[in-house]
């Protein structure tokens, strides 16, 4: 006599289930193997750099006068709370602030500075004239403050950033006081208290985390390739002996990834990723935002080396093929349970790791918590991708020519 469960957990099944099964595993240990080492690596150097600011680990530094350059376009109301956080910054040796308005047709910002510089001597204030419209305006704006600064060491935000803490300057002027003439920060997207769009927080949040672990994790093991402008430092003489935006001036963007991935090539670049380092961008359209974000990184990308996203992508393909192969077991395996047994075990040694390491890295970087929906914005980031490009395919040229 043959009993129901005898059946459910026969152990003759057909040997699709078997190659299927073992593939499932294969994939799962790719995953893990090739992932999770990418984004503990930028959790211990966040760790790390949190010991440095908070003093548990001593940084022996010499430091020297910098400039702090803030591009700003119509950013009056912000830049009467980020100037102050900025002039006030806890830092033991000069430092001036140069605010370059950019294209503020209705002078509110020279208003703004002005009432400022009645309090704090070292703040000055230049001009992207409004006629100059051959040139990307920020790269504009950027070269006026390079050229109106007095100090070898600068450090670049924009006008609608944040800078919550008053140890900032002096972490990111760390890297340069280690011998580096680059210095990555990185900034914290957030939608603003008059935020537009709510919607879409915790998938903007996987797709910054996502990022932030490409750019910095390269970054970190020494083959850095892109930067954040709003968070960003290097010296003036470093920006003088590359002739500035000269190699990229027909590109309207390019300012922190094909610019710093020309000077990381040919200087020593530091990270600098300490909670009290990272600066907060603010962004009342934040959707429309990472939009415009995905269109320009998605056009100067192919400028830059691909190494790392390509990695990055063939990990989404073997989410894909995971997920292919674990469906396929568990359906050639039936009626025996044992494959999908086999592949739950599977998928909770895969997902668990996954989700944990992805949290606390969400965590550092100061972003949505994720844990759940980590593995399905995984398996959709890819389609997503692909929607967007299809969506957009007509994304204008982002060049001058």
């Amino acid at each position: 006599m043959t009993f129901p469960y005898q059946e459910l957990l026969s152990l003759k099944f057909d040997i699709v289930a078997i190659a299927a099964s073992g593939a499932a595993l294969v994939f799962a240990v790719l995953i893990l193997s090739l992932l999770l080492p990418r984004l503990l690596r930028v959790t211990r150097r966040i760790r790390r750099d949190n010991a440095i600011a908070s003093g548990t680990v001593e940084a022996e530094a010499t430091f020297r006068p910098v400039t702090v350059i803030v591009t700003s376009s119509h950013e009056a109301t912000n830049l009467r709370t980020l100037l102050p956080q900025i002039l006030e910054q806890d830092y033991p040796a000069p430092m001036e602030v140069i605010v370059v308005d950019d294209d503020d047709d209705e002078g509110v910002t020279p208003g703004v500075v002005s009432q400022l510089q009645d309090v704090y001597s070292n703040l000055y204030m230049t001009y992207a004239p409004a006629t100059s419209r051959n040139l990307s305006r920020k790269k504009l704006a950027i070269t006026l403050g390079v050229k109106a600064a007095r100090y070898d060491w600068m450090v670049f935000t924009n006008g609608n950033c944040r800078v919550e803490s008053p140890l900032w300057l002096r972490l990111m002027a760390l890297g340069f006081a280690r011998g580096n003439k680059v210095v990555l920060g990185y900034s914290i997207p957030r939608p603003s208290d008059d935020a537009v769009e709510k919607g879409g927080r915790r998938r903007r949040a996987f797709d910054a985390v996502r990022t932030a672990a490409q750019w910095l994790g390269a970054a970190i093991g020494g083959r850095p390739y892109r930067g954040d402008g709003n968070n960003l430092g290097y010296t003036r003489q470093l920006f003088m002996e590359q002739r500035g935006f000269e190699k990229s001036l027909t590109l309207v963007n390019g300012d922190d990834d094909i610019f710093v991935s020309q000077l990381a090539s040919v200087a020593p670049a530091d990270v600098m990723v300490a909670r009290d380092a990272m600066v907060v961008d603010l962004e009342r359209h934040p959707e429309k935002a990472a939009r415009d974000e995905y269109d320009a990184r998605r056009f100067t990308g192919r400028y830059l080396r691909r190494s790392t996203p390509l990695m990055w992508g063939f990990m989404s393909l073997l989410w894909w093929l995971w997920l292919a192969a674990t469906a396929v077991a568990v359906a050639t395996g039936l009626p025996s349970l044992v494959p999908a047994a086999a592949m739950l075990l599977v998928m909770i040694g895969l997902w668990i790791p996954v989700m944990v390491t992805w949290r606390r890295l969400s965590r550092l970087l100061d972003a949505a918590p994720l844990f759940w929906t980590v593995v399905p914005l995984t398996l959709i980031h890819p389609v997503l991708t692909l929607f967007r490009r299809f969506r957009r395919s007509d994304v204008k040229n982002y060049t001058w020519q």
